[in-house]
């Protein structure tokens, strides 16, 4: 996990946490949460998309070339701040998300 992936995560926290406990300064970073959680869902998927790309290039190099790059370390997902959004997100009251209901449904698309 890399340094911003854990500041987006403490900054999900921290919004959530605020919203939960009654905040209304804090409700309009509600939509920010959404934005963190979206650009690591993209990330994610770009990550997901260049390791096949590598991993069809190492198949078509020969063994004896393909054997340092299958050592290499794969990168890891992250998710920080989706597991903090999925752990926080229901403590959060439901009619929070309600401005938000077209992006969250655009979210599930993808």
């Amino acid at each position: 996990s890399s340094p911003t992936s854990s500041w987006a995560a403490a900054t999900a926290s921290c919004y959530l946490m605020a919203i939960r406990f009654g905040s209304r300064r804090a409700r309009p970073f509600a939509a920010r949460v959404l934005r963190l959680v979206s650009l690591e869902a993209a990330a994610a998927a770009a990550a997901t998309a260049a390791n096949a790309a590598n991993a069809a290039n190492a198949a078509n190099v020969n063994a004896a070339a393909a054997a340092p790059a299958a050592s290499q370390p794969q990168q890891s997902q992250g998710g920080e701040v989706r597991a903090v959004f999925a752990r926080l997100g229901e403590l959060v009251p439901s009619w929070t998300w309600l401005p938000w209901l077209p992006q969250l449904v655009a979210m599930l698309g993808r």
